[in-house]
């Protein structure tokens, strides 16, 4: 990862393991902003560059302090995102369409929510990734909730940087 990437982490639930992992490994180059819904712990808060409670949604509303990911690029003074972790409970079908129309991140991770019997819906959107140019690089299902699922996808942009070698693209 290069030095000084910046990391957008939106849907915390003080659960930062991923976060300390990659600061670790990487000595600390990142710059990483999370948000969420609720206000974090103070140990949480003290572990990242910045940490805010708002609520990432597809417009702007800043009375209701529900924001938009190009916005909140705006307010950090954020130009572009290397690793972009969204677990934002639904939300992610109706923000990370338009989002990745108008950015381009190195590295998309995304739990995907749905309910069982819409199952399409989930698939439309790893289609939808897949059709800005990113390929699936991971796939679990969640242990713990059956009707969610973590997706980890690349950008054909960062192949290089990141030594990937696309072997198919079966979601096109």
């Amino acid at each position: 990862i290069p030095e000084k990437s910046i990391v957008f982490s939106l849907g915390l639930h003080n659960e930062i393991s991923f976060e300390k992992e990659l600061q670790r490994i990487t000595n600390n180059c990142c710059y990483i902003y999370g948000y969420d819904y609720f206000r974090q712990k103070d140990k949480t808060i003290r572990e990242l560059t910045e940490v805010r409670a708002v609520t990432i949604a597809p417009r702007t509303n800043e009375k209701k302090d529900e924001y938009t990911i190009d916005y909140l690029m705006e307010l950090e003074n954020v130009t572009s995102i290397e690793i972009l972790k969204m677990d934002i409970e639904l939300a992610e079908h109706g923000v990370l369409p338009p989002f990745l129309d108008k950015q381009r991140p190195a590295q998309v991770m995304v739990e995907i929510h749905t309910y069982p019997s819409e199952l399409v819906v989930m698939a439309k959107l790893v289609h939808e990734i897949a059709r800005r140019g990113y390929s699936l690089i991971s796939y679990e299902i969640n242990g713990a909730h059956h009707d969610c699922s973590e997706f980890s996808f690349i950008h054909e942009s960062a192949f290089e940087r990141y030594g990937a070698i696309p072997m198919a693209r079966f979601l096109d």
